[in-house]
């Protein structure tokens, strides 16, 4: 491996004066504490690399349960279990054979949720719009975010050889930091918003020129809560 990667960490605050490197409670930092964090990400980042890409039994296994668990009626469960496909997201949006999973059975059961709106979803479903918002604008629009579906999505350039790909993002395999798009764009997530009642075709058009005009986290998140309540209503 690249013996750099022990001596780089976290990035942490610097005293402006001295640049000496703090600790968030403001103490000096110990000799040895920046090797120990960045073998520190270096294991997190490995076991999710084994866990989720390693070996496709564990992993299918494994990711099945947690799309599973977003439909158990229990509203602490179901926040957790979106930010445990948050991090599948930025470490496997990017390889195909998670497409049929993520666009279709996780995408479907949180769109679901939503429209369906059952008692137990009280409370969560910002969480499950954002986690709809991280699938959609990774798998269909090119976009990039933050971890945690955070932030402003990012537009990745077109393919410069292939007009209906995109360029991976610098960040794929660094899923800690954001992790990467479908470059392939799917049309799974589509065809599931565009058979929902009272949506179609145009609708979703005009949900991708929206989202891709505006790619601020609130205005992606309200085109997509517009959409779901007409969906809803109907």
């Amino acid at each position: 491996g690249d013996a750099s990667k022990l001596t780089s960490g976290p990035v942490t605050r610097f005293n402006s004066d001295s640049a000496t490197r703090l600790n968030a409670d403001g103490t000096p930092r110990g000799e040895n504490e920046t090797a120990l964090e960045a073998r520190k990400m270096l294991r997190i980042n490995e076991m999710c690399r084994f866990i989720l890409l390693s070996d496709e039994r564990v992993a299918y296994s494994l990711a099945s349960a947690v799309v599973d668990a977003l439909e158990y009626p229990d509203a602490y469960t179901c926040r957790r279990c979106t930010k445990i496909c948050h991090r599948i997201l930025e470490a496997c949006a990017w390889d195909a054979r998670y497409t049929q999973l993520i666009g279709s059975r996780m995408f479907g059961k949180a769109v679901k949720a939503v429209v369906t709106e059952p008692k137990w979803m009280v409370g969560i479903e910002w969480d499950m719009i954002n986690l709809i918002r991280d699938i959609y604008v990774r798998l269909v629009l090119g976009q990039t975010l933050l971890p945690g579906g955070q932030g402003p999505a990012i537009q990745q350039p077109k393919d410069s050889t292939n007009p209906h790909a995109f360029e991976q993002a610098k960040n794929a395999d660094k899923p800690l930091i954001g992790g990467g798009i479908l470059c392939t764009p799917t049309d799974l997530p589509r065809e599931i918003f565009a058979g929902l009642p009272g949506i179609g075709v145009d609708k979703v058009r005009q949900l991708d020129a929206a989202m891709s005009q505006k790619r601020s986290a609130k205005d992606q998140k309200d085109a997509l809560r517009e959409l779901l309540r007409v969906a809803a209503e109907n």
